[in-house]
């Protein structure tokens, strides 16, 4: 926490969906003198960027997805799942974007 001047962070670890380590650090609310719990909901912050990292490394290991495969437009992996995505001229750019550039 002291190298991001943090004053509170909670952990939750689990494997194959069981909690195995839960613990708080610091405070939720320092003015208040609230103690952090494993309990407090706050923002995952930049950890998503390494979590989503991890995730699609472990499906290209598996084959399941790979580096040169775009995500948007015909084919693309979130094909119909964004509106406007459709119109070619409009975002050429976004038909461009592959799982590397992610």
């Amino acid at each position: 926490m002291l190298p991001t001047d943090r004053v509170g962070l909670s952990i939750v670890y689990a494997i194959e969906g069981f909690v195995v380590y839960a613990e708080g650090f610091g405070y939720a609310d320092l003015e208040n003198g609230e103690r952090m719990t494993s309990n407090h909901m706050m923002r995952i912050a930049s950890i998503s960027k390494e979590m989503t990292d991890a995730a699609i490394s472990l499906l290209v290991a598996n084959n399941k997805l790979g580096y040169n495969d775009h995500l948007f437009g015909k084919g693309g992996l979130l094909e119909g799942d964004f509106k406007n995505t459709s119109d070619v001229e409009k975002n050429r750019y976004l038909h461009m974007v592959t799982v590397d550039h992610c």
